[in-house]
């Protein structure tokens, strides 16, 4: 093969060595420019004007009015420029620095008022040229497309509408603006109907083209007159007619649209659609259509309807009608009769219940767990079904031997009992003091009375009362334990076992306990228990209802004539408390005179401060406090508990923060609308001062 002379030459010279000494190859960083060199500052490094190929870099000039390097930045503008003596002493408007040294950044510095960086935003609909431009509101281009200026501005608009009206029309999509089109349609044109509703309602509509190929799409605006944005419910073929209901809308501002369901076809649509009352509750559309405050299934109009059959899980039956029974159906996956048994000494919680060996029913009276060290300060003895039991305790002449896992720091009282036959059991407590309630069971030989907790129960506050079902207690020994909160808590009171047959609907354990697929209160069964009665009588002296709060101190009777305004002069009034709005109270008790008495402050020998309020609506009720150097308070929540009644009359719940200093917090739930009074005084002597307090409602 024969090569060009010229491609010999460089073969041959690649190297010193074959072309001679006098040949020198350029190096690039040696501080000498060589060769196709254009520069040559001595290094490899870029961003020095001279790259690592000893080529020249592009470098803002910084008087020019150019963008040099081609960064998009002129000038003093251009970050290479920032350090430039030339730059120093104005003010440049958008890169982030006080370029003047006068403490003002950017916008911020009076040097930049008229810099276009700086002018604000076009407002389309406040009468002035809010950015500079010499142009107000919609004569500005930049509120084309605004709704104040028309950008979104209907066909035809319908003005408002109620339920029960009812509108025909003929609309033809030739005469459309030029609006959006919906997600169905072939493209435009797009003819917009609005219309607006102030309450929920249904939506029938029927339509029919009377030429081409059209849909119908209903959409609904996001914020009329503030933007031109819509969400679209949905969009339908019209075909040779359209029948369209969409229940459960919002009020709002809607929009019917007729577009083309065929490029660029134009046609009349024959148009007519009523709106009906929301009064139906819908069972599955995530809505509440009667405006009752229940949604779906947990309206009562929803019972027995398919999508709200609840399957039982070991009847043998597709009781919600989707074809899988029992363990099969998805709907038990963590039902108690579908989760594996529980394995009762190898430390796992093997059903997933939350409890492990010995702590889970399933394995009391088991050989694993049988037998126990606990020593019970009173014994119920053996009970079996229809059984009812009670016994006294006073924690203050007892020990701390046991610890509960829900609170109890303090002495305790510990009863034994055993049951002979598989039941349901409710144990109740009334106390004085402040008290938790933990059930437990035996956990095998050398095992105290705390080895195997089944529940812990803390009633919220002093003087609270408890009541703890237990559904499904096989035979065998269980333990009550009363346990005192802290030390200073201790009290006296009762507690009372009673043993249910397995069958027997318990009103308060949400467990449909019977198996006719209603559970407590909704169950015919317990139409009369206390538990599912209201308050009814407010004035009587008892707790009708068996909540634990009797008459006027129970929310049942708040606003009846027995518990009206009485004679409680407050320290403070502070009026309304709005939902969602904390108010915020400096409260502080030294010299104030002692006049009241809270349930939680034993022994309180400071004076009392009350604030009143009133609440418009249900909601749950936040109490916090914040007690400022080291004060210890106590506070209670009182409601107004009829004519010649003082502040203290009827106290629904008391807290405090178990030591000086220590946070107060609380939430009371559903307080409804009306008067209640703030009682907060010194838990004892020496602890007055100042606290700030925080009242927040929460529909």
């Amino acid at each position: 093969m024969r090569y060009p002379m010229a491609f010999l030459a460089v073969v041959l010279c690649l190297s010193p060595s074959a072309c001679g000494d006098d040949v020198h190859l350029p190096v690039c960083g040696n501080g000498v420019v060589e060769g196709r060199e254009l520069c040559d500052d001595g290094n490899l490094e870029p961003g020095d004007g001279c790259d690592e190929n000893c080529l020249l870099e592009s470098r803002e000039l910084c008087d020019n009015g150019e963008d040099d390097d081609g960064d998009g930045s002129a000038d003093c503008a251009d970050p290479d420029c920032f350090s430039n003596p030339l730059c120093a002493g104005s003010e440049i408007c958008s890169n982030g620095f006080d370029d003047d040294g006068d403490g003002l950044v950017d916008c911020d510095d009076p040097d930049c008022a008229e810099s276009q960086e700086c002018q604000d935003d076009e407002i389309c609909d406040n009468g002035l040229d809010d950015d500079g431009d010499g142009q107000v509101d919609c004569d500005d281009g930049d509120c084309n497309g605004h709704p104040a200026c028309g950008g979104c501005d209907p066909d035809l608009v319908l003005g408002p509408l109620s339920p029960g009206d009812t509108r025909s029309l003929v609309v033809d999509n030739s005469e459309a603006a030029g609006l959006p089109t919906p997600s169905c349609a072939a493209g435009p044109p797009a003819y917009h109907v609005s219309f607006s509703v102030a309450v929920g309602f249904h939506l029938r509509l029927s339509a029919s083209s009377l030429g081409g190929a059209l849909v119908v799409a209903l959409l609904r605006e996001e914020e009329p007159g503030v933007t031109c944005e819509t969400d679209e419910l949905r969009c339908d073929e019209v075909g040779e007619a359209l029948q369209m209901e969409q229940t459960g809308l919002p009020p709002g501002t809607y929009r019917l649209v007729v577009a083309p369901a065929e490029t660029a076809v134009t046609a009349q649509l024959q148009l007519s659609f009523s709106l009906l009352p929301g009064s139906e509750e819908l069972c599955d559309n995530g809505a509440d259509d009667d405006g009752d405050g229940l949604v779906d299934c947990a309206d009562p109009e929803c019972a027995g309807t398919a999508g709200c059959l609840v399957e039982l899980c070991d009847n043998g039956a597709d009781d919600d009608g989707d074809g899988l029974v029992d363990c099969a159906d998805p709907d038990c996956a963590t039902a108690a009769p579908c989760l594996p048994p529980e394995q009762c000494g190898n430390g796992l919680d093997d059903d997933g219940d939350g409890h492990a060996d010995c702590a889970d029913v399933e394995c009391s009276g088991t050989a694993t767990c049988m037998g126990s060290e606990c020593v019970v300060n009173v014994d119920l003895g053996q009970l079996g079904r229809g059984a009812t039991v009670s016994g006294a305790f006073d924690t203050s002449l007892a020990t701390d031997d046991n610890d509960t896992s829900c609170g109890g720091q303090g002495p305790e009282v510990v009863y034994g009992f055993t049951l002979l036959s598989a039941a349901n059991v409710v144990v109740q407590l009334t106390q004085s003091g402040d008290h938790v309630l933990a059930v437990t069971g035996e956990a095998g030989a050398g095992s105290w009375c705390d080895d195997a907790e089944i529940t812990c129960v803390d009633p919220g506050g002093a003087g609270r009362p408890v009541r703890v079902p237990l559904v499904g207690l096989p035979a065998a020994r269980y333990f009550v334990l009363v346990d005192a909160v802290s030390g200073d808590r201790t009290g006296i009171g009762e507690v009372t076992v009673s043993v249910y047959d397995p069958l027997v609907e318990l009103c308060d354990d949400g467990v449909d306990d019977n198996g006719d697929g209603r559970v407590d209160c909704a169950d015919p069964s317990c139409a009369a228990d206390p538990v599912c009665l209201p308050e009814m009588q407010c004035h009587d002296g008892l707790d009708n209802d068996g909540d634990g709060f009797v008459d006027c101190a129970d929310f049942d009777c708040v606003g009846t004539a027995a518990c009206g305004a009485g004679a409680c002069q407050a320290t403070r009034d502070l009026g309304v408390l709005q939902p969602n709005a904390p108010a915020l109270i400096a409260v502080d008790t030294t010299g104030a005179s002692d006049l009241y008495t809270t349930r939680c402050a034993r022994g309180g020998g400071g004076g009392d401060v009350v604030l009143r309020f009133r609440t418009g609506t249900t909601g749950d009720l936040a109490i916090n406090g914040h007690q400022l150097n080291f004060s210890d308070h106590a506070v209670a929540l009182m409601c107004a508990a009829g004519p010649g009644s003082a502040c203290d009359a009827a106290e629904h719940t008391c807290t405090d923060g178990g030591a000086p200093g220590l946070p107060i917090a609380t939430v009371v739930p559903d307080v409804p609308p009306g008067e209640y009074f703030l009682v907060v005084e010194p838990y004892g002597p020496g602890g007055a001062g100042a606290i700030d307090l925080e009242l927040s409602l929460t529909p």
